[in-house]
């Protein structure tokens, strides 16, 4: 019951003093809507399981040939069983081959993203259908198998929907498969994030056409995800790996030879999907947290200064009999009721903030979780709630309960505890400094690695310059590929280029076999003739281009020739380099002539293995990023896509004009040549380099706006605690004034001992900044992590809104009138 009076005490003493009530209000729905909102991204991406049937298990391997520099080099047949039977780790392995199918048949043509996999993928995931079936038994085959499973968007964007679909014949890539099963809207392939949705599977046992034959050193099965054996963890899986690989090493000498350094590694699948999103994540949760500090300090001194004006009050009661205990407890009812209210209001506000941050997430975000508010997010809230209670709430109860019930308190409104409390607001006031000056600090070198990342030269113009691409088909019998000879897709390029600039505004137009910062590009290992093989080949990444491609990138020569028409497959195979790669392949030695080739003997054309050719390197071109903006010295070798086995081209039009009907003009002109090839992705080069930086802007303009609610707290608080610091000390300036001190010494004597606190915060401000620049290392970029005009900044930037804060009240301190202040006393 005597809580019951507690509470309604309290909404009585928040009635008399509505201003505290609203502004402690309005400061913990702040910081508390923008944790819950943060952590509700958070808990979507980082701590909740992934969708599937015991995600702890789930696990994808890579195989990397360190001492030929090539990593992710994929898995050969043999080694996919040796995996599944003989590793003793694994209850199941399975292919992952991530692709794309064109669809043909329909109205248009339309390119697919398709995943190929084992006929147990779907029973490792342990997912179900929507509608119809699941890869099992009867999808056994040693080559493609005839059914394919499709996603719900795919079903509702080809299908209508429609529940008939179910063996319905689809042709994918000239060949016709079944559809025998529809996945539930929520089913998504656990990937990196940035990638598109797939839209369909197919099956294979990867044994026959159009697969090469079996062999152990044909590794030609891109990646493999795999369920542990329960009770087996991550860590004791990668260290009975190395165990498995020696033995197979021993058992296989001719196919890992020493000098190839083959090594097997494991990798929880909640790590491949949360990718680099946590260290973004993480730091985004920390500073909301600061936010949270921040207000809570705000709110103390708030109530801090509230308490010490209920000093008489408290006087009274203590001398009726009231226990100390029982003054901290009625005023801790005061701080839960507070708390309470604010987390209601605070899950509202993130609510909607929820929605805004989910349009505004950047694609290198996962998404197999919906994001929302759950039971978890409002736990969190409700935690943060009672936690903030004991943080601003305790320490001034328990400031509040030391008043002593003698005539001085009843009477006077100063005293020992007024001034404990000033210093106590003093010291709060210099943590509220110091956490703002890390978000500044925070924010301040995101910011400026943004900056940095948009002013960085891509080796190309990407202005006016438009990227799309496309996929040859691979039919599944190798008598069916209309593309199989090299003259016929030689044909396809040259003939297409050539109608590309006759469309109207177009200045120039090429093809490659990457789209330039459409995402990551693996390199490989290369070998230069007269080096003797030590085990450590240098990597590079292989890009294959048309003649044109480097003037309508705009990519300047530096040395030697470009390539030509005639570089075809008739002629000596040729390569471009990069800078980047002339100096990581021969160092201050001019390469033009010399070559260059795979360090891998045998390389894939068509699945088929064919001997790495020898390229004599031509030229030498600027360096361009290809994969990302971040990426630092990355060699490039090029060679002529004339002379390559490529079959997925990127298409690279330089054009001035609508952008809707140049897209529509390069997709006519392209199926004009072959109806049956759908142009997909057609995007301005400046929209992917923005894209390319979304985690980055995201965060810097996220932490912006912290540091602005931050500064704004900041000043709100150093001005309540310069403004009680006045109040407290009108009779001592009102007797400094009467014995001759001038208004500038008073005021210079308030702004004196009001910066103390925000200097002193500033100095263990930056202590902890250098740590958080530490923290925030993976998502810099061109900055250091304890950069010294940031810090410089973010701490001219406090004092600044120190005197600010501090000047207005010693302004007022400067205008007491003594008499009247002295009367009042």
């Amino acid at each position: 019951m005597s809580l019951w009076k507690d509470v309604q005490f309290s909404v009585r003493s928040m009635r008399k003093s509505p201003r505290i009530a609203l502004t402690v209000l309005a400061t913990l729905t702040l910081g508390i809507g923008a944790n819950t909102a943060i952590f509700s991204v958070v808990n979507a991406t980082l701590l909740k399981p992934l969708p599937f049937h015991n995600p702890g298990e789930l696990v994808e391997l890579n195989a990397d040939l360190r001492g030929l520099g090539a990593h992710n080099v994929g898995f050969s047949v043999p080694e996919l069983e040796d995996l599944g039977d003989r590793a003793g780790i694994f209850t199941a392995v399975s292919v992952v081959w991530r692709t794309t199918a064109n669809l043909t048949g329909g109205d248009r043509p339309d390119r697919l993203d398709a995943l190929g996999v084992s006929p147990n993928y779907f029973s490792i995931l342990g997912a179900q259908p929507q509608l119809g079936r699941l890869f099992d038994a009867r999808d056994t085959a040693d080559g493609f198998a005839e059914a394919v499973v499709i996603s719900d968007g795919l079903w509702h964007k080809e299908f209508g929907g429609d529940p008939s679909v179910l063996g319905r014949s689809v042709r994918l890539d000239k060949d016709l498969y079944a559809i025998v099963g529809v996945l539930p809207p929520q089913f998504h392939h656990p990937s990196i994030p940035g990638l598109h949705p797939v839209d369909l599977w197919f099956t294979a046992g990867f044994r026959a056409e159009p697969f090469p034959a079996p062999k152990r050193s044909l590794r030609f099965l891109p990646g493999i995800i795999a369920r542990l054996k329960p009770g087996i963890t991550p860590q004791q899986a990668q260290a009975q790996l190395g165990a498995f690989s020696d033995s197979l090493r021993r058992e296989y000498g001719s196919d890992y030879p020493a000098t190839a350094g083959w090594t097997l590694s494991v990798t929880p699948l909640t790590e491949v999907v949360a990718g680099s999103a946590r260290a973004l994540l993480t730091s985004l949760l920390l500073a909301v947290g600061l936010i949270l500090l921040i207000a809570c300090v705000n709110v103390a001194n708030l109530l801090l200064v509230n308490a010490t004006a209920r000093q008489r009050e408290m006087a009274v009661r203590l001398a009726l009999g009231a226990t100390r205990g029982r003054i901290i407890r009625q005023l801790l009812t005061e701080s839960v009721l507070l708390s309470l209210v604010s987390a209601a209001a605070g899950v509202g506000a993130a609510a909607i903030g929820v929605r805004v941050l989910v349009g505004g997430l950047p694609s290198q975000l996962p998404r197999l979780n919906p994001i929302g508010l759950d039971a978890r997010v409002l736990g969190f809230s409700l935690a943060i709630a009672l936690l903030t209670t004991l943080v601003f709430g305790l320490i001034p109860a328990w400031q509040a309960s030391r008043t002593h019930p003698g005539t001085a308190e009843l009477r006077e409104r100063g005293g020992s505890a007024s001034r404990n409390a000033a210093r106590l607001g003093k010291s709060l006031i210099g943590a509220e400094v110091g956490l703002s000056l890390v978000l500044l600090v925070a924010a301040g070198l995101l910011l400026k690695t943004f900056w940095n990342l948009m002013e960085v030269n891509p080796g190309f113009n990407a202005h006016h310059l438009l990227a799309g691409s496309f996929r040859l088909p691979v039919p599944n019998d190798p008598k069916a590929d209309e593309y199989a000879d090299i003259d016929r897709r030689t044909h396809l390029v040259r003939e297409s280029i050539r109608r590309l600039h006759g469309i109207a505004g177009v200045e120039n137009a090429a093809m490659s076999s990457v789209v330039p910062l459409n995402g990551p590009v693996i390199p490989g290992g290369f070998r230069v003739e007269g080096v003797p093989d030590k085990g450590d080949a240098p990597t590079a990444v292989e890009v294959s281009v048309t003649p044109e491609f480097f003037s309508t990138m705009g990519t300047p020569l530096l040395r030697g020739r470009m390539f030509q028409e005639s570089d075809d497959a008739m002629s000596q195979p040729v390569a471009l380099l990069d800078e980047a790669a002339a100096r990581r392949l021969w160092g201050g030695v001019d390469p033009v002539g010399r070559r260059v080739r795979s360090s891998r003997d045998v390389i894939l054309s068509r699945l088929k293995p064919v001997p790495a050719p020898w390229m004599t390197v031509v030229g030498v071109v600027g360096d361009a990023k290809l994969s990302s903006l971040d990426e630092i010295e990355v060699p490039h070798i090029y060679e002529s896509l004339y002379q390559s086995s490529k079959r997925d081209f990127g298409v690279l039009v330089r054009a001035i004009g609508d952008e809707a009907a140049l897209t529509r003009n390069v997709r006519r002109e392209i199926q004009t040549v072959d109806s049956d090839l759908p142009v997909s992705d057609m995007t301005a080069m400046t929209d992917l380099i923005s894209n390319g930086v979304g985690d980055r802007r995201f965060a810097a303009w996220l932490l912006g706006a912290f540091a602005l609610v931050a500064l704004l707290l900041t000043c709100v608080g150093v001005y309540g605690i310069a403004s009680y610091s006045v109040v407290r000390r009108e009779k001592e300036i009102g007797i400094r004034s009467a014995l001759g001190a001038s208004r500038r010494q008073l005021v210079l004597m308030i702004l004196r001992d009001g910066m103390v606190p925000v200097l002193a915060g500033i100095a263990c401000g930056c202590i902890a900044a250098v740590f958080t620049g530490r923290m925030l290392a993976a998502l810099l970029f061109g900055v250091n992590s304890e950069d010294g005009l940031v810090l410089t900044c973010a701490g001219i930037t406090l004092i600044v809104i120190g005197m600010l804060a501090n000047y207005i009240p010693a302004r007022g301190a400067g205008r007491i009138d003594p008499i009247t202040a002295l009367r009042n006393e």
